[in-house]
């Protein structure tokens, strides 16, 4: 469905609120011109710096509180009263998910791609030398085999879809539907096989270990969202910033600490 929706279609007096006595009969009506406004910005998104981007997400965070005050969780009300077809706006669905779905997914889109592709590319030159700086006196690293498994596994794979989405978009629409469950079982596959090789370890080492993960990822979370905060970029960037930096490329990490496992069995053999 590609053409707009008006805003009769959402008209409250023609639908039955007859999942909750919760709503009620004051629930405050959209403003569908304010609305189409800021998501008509949206679909312009490639033409404004992100600086203006951050300032639109942050105009439609305080629009959906304003708009939804009372009923901020009722998800079954935000959903009946605020559906609109990802097409409508020419959106991909993640972006709608987020324009009109905050209560499932709050973000922003377009700095996630972008604090994703500059992670990715410096991650080549960092990586290596975080790891020798920081790890290096406990174990024995070697950045530069590091830097050619970086390079393998993130940066080849990332440029070779970048030049077949450029000039084989018929296959890349082709296998495009199939992409996610080959990615999903590839992860899970190197993920359980390098669990299965050191689940001995895994086991012995106990809480040590569950505290460690929880600790890592918990401050991930932790100090990019309280930094954000005092940044005062707005909670969708907040959100965005928070769950970037702690959500990283688990077949990478894979990759990384097998290699440095094999570099210390050859270590201790020599």
């Amino acid at each position: 469905m590609k053409e707009m929706i008006s805003a009769d279609y959402y008209n409250t007096e023609d639908v039955d609120p007859g999942f909750g006595s919760d709503v009620g009969d004051d629930l405050e009506k959209p403003d569908f011109e304010k609305e189409d406004k800021l998501l008509g910005k949206r679909k312009r998104k490639q033409n404004i710096s992100l600086r203006e981007k951050v300032e639109l997400d942050k105009e439609l965070d305080e629009y959906y509180k304003l708009d939804y005050k009372g009923n901020i969780g009722d998800l079954k009300t935000r959903f009946k009263y605020r559906f609109i077809p990802a097409d409508s706006y020419g959106l991909q669905t993640e972006e709608i998910l987020i324009a009109n779905a905050k209560d499932l997914n709050q973000g922003n889109v377009a700095l996630s791609v972008l604090m994703t592709t500059s992670s990715t590319f410096t991650a080549a030159i960092m990586k290596p030398f975080l790891t020798s700086k920081l790890a290096g006196q406990f174990i024995g690293v070697d950045p530069a085999g590091l830097f050619i498994s970086i390079v393998q596994v993130v940066l080849f794979p990332v440029l070779l879809g970048t030049i077949l989405n450029q000039y084989y978009n018929n296959l890349v629409k082709f296998v495009s539907p199939v992409m996610p469950f080959i990615a999903v079982a590839t992860v899970a596959i190197l993920c359980d096989s390098a669990i299965a090789q050191s689940a001995s370890a895994i086991l012995s080492s106990g809480l040590q270990v569950v505290i460690a993960s929880i600790t890592l990822h918990g401050s991930g979370f932790f100090f990019s969202y309280l930094l954000s905060k005092l940044l005062g970029i707005g909670y969708i960037s907040e959100r965005t910033i928070s769950i970037e930096v702690d959500m990283q490329n688990f077949v990478l990490g894979v990759v990384l600490a097998s290699r440095i496992k094999a570099s210390l069995i050859l270590t201790t053999m020599k």
